[in-house]
């Protein structure tokens, strides 16, 4: 029975790492910012509608819908629909390593 449960231990250990290379390590965030600050930013991920602490870096990478000017993260607000693209594991520290969000007027955030 050891066995067993030590080979099933290790399949799930292979399938999860397996997933994580197929990607590089990146996932996909998609939702609301709820508050931002120099070091992060917490957003209610549409997905399961709950929140993630996604860091924040001076690699981080900010896209806005303005393609002639650049964007930093003080052009972030607060009810902004945004799209990141993270490095980390879920359930652990996860950076944004890309930001997309549009320059629209936010809409308050939802309670």
């Amino acid at each position: 029975m050891k066995v067993q449960s030590a080979i099933f231990a290790l399949s799930l250990t292979f399938a999860v790492l397996g997933t994580a290379l197929a990607h590089n390590g990146r996932t996909h965030v998609t939702g609301t910012v709820t508050s931002i600050d120099a070091r992060g930013m917490i957003v209610q991920k549409e997905e399961k509608n709950r929140p993630i602490r996604i860091r924040l870096t001076s690699d981080t990478v900010y896209r806005g819908s303005s393609a002639t000017s650049p964007a930093t993260r003080d052009d972030i607000k607060a009810g902004y629909h945004v799209v990141v693209d993270l490095f980390g594991m879920p359930g652990g520290e996860q950076t944004a390593l890309e930001i997309q969000f549009s320059a629209d007027t936010p809409d308050p955030p939802k309670d």
